[in-house]
């Protein structure tokens, strides 16, 4: 069922219309407690192709990175909250998985980062520097952390099949990260991945070697 004012908690944290830094306070007043802010975003993240498709780029970037970034207060965000079960904290990183396909891959442009290409705005910066900068990508501080990292790991590597060469790119980024973590997991998927497009973009498969032993920028 969809959270309570959930419509009009999308509309005033993406209906920004400053080019830098939106202040996104209104969004607040529509959650009371981390466990309200969880359902919105498992929502949100599920339901992002159809919820977002009036917002632009810029707005969408600004809004996530409020989101995933700008909510962090020091080393924690609210949606890591003891208040949120484990349960719901994993189906958040899963549904991750719709954020790329829904979003990424049909509104980022095919370029590639890490190698400078141009042609991208704002939302490929957002997807290329997702598990970088969040918090979400960080779980040491939780019992077992090991099973959250493998369910990034698990999300990632089903990204690694989209078309988008900046998903892919993201992905492969976000599991360079995760190496130190979990090396076996990364390995083996990073390794799939090359066995599977030998003959793919040669810029993407340099990076796909980097990221197999954890060394991306």
């Amino acid at each position: 069922m969809k959270p309570l004012r959930y419509d009009e908690w999308v509309e005033s944290l993406f209906n920004q219309t400053t080019s830098h830094h939106g202040s996104h306070l209104l969004c607040e007043e529509f959650w009371h407690t981390n466990p309200d802010l969880a359902l919105l975003v498992n929502w949100l993240l599920r339901h992002c192709g159809s919820d977002l498709a009036r917002f632009s780029n810029d707005q969408i970037a600004l809004g996530l990175k409020y989101l995933f970034n700008d909510l962090a207060v020091q080393s924690d965000t609210p949606l890591k909250s003891g208040e949120i079960s484990r349960i719901h904290k994993l189906n958040i990183l899963r549904s991750f998985q719709y954020l790329y396909v829904d979003c990424f891959e049909k509104r980022c442009a095919p370029v590639l980062l890490h190698a400078d290409q141009c042609g991208g705005d704002s939302l490929n910066d957002f997807c290329y520097m997702l598990w970088d900068n969040s918090c979400l990508a960080y779980w040491d501080d939780h019992r077992d952390p090991e099973e959250f990292y493998r369910a990034l790991v698990e999300m990632l590597r089903d990204v690694l099949l989209l078309n988008n060469p900046a998903c892919v790119e993201s992905a492969l980024h976000g599991l360079g990260h995760l190496h130190s973590k979990v090396p076996e997991a990364v390995e083996l998927v990073v390794g799939a991945y090359l066995d599977r497009f030998p003959s793919g973009d040669g810029l993407l498969l340099d990076y796909a070697r980097q990221a197999r032993i954890g060394d991306v920028l």
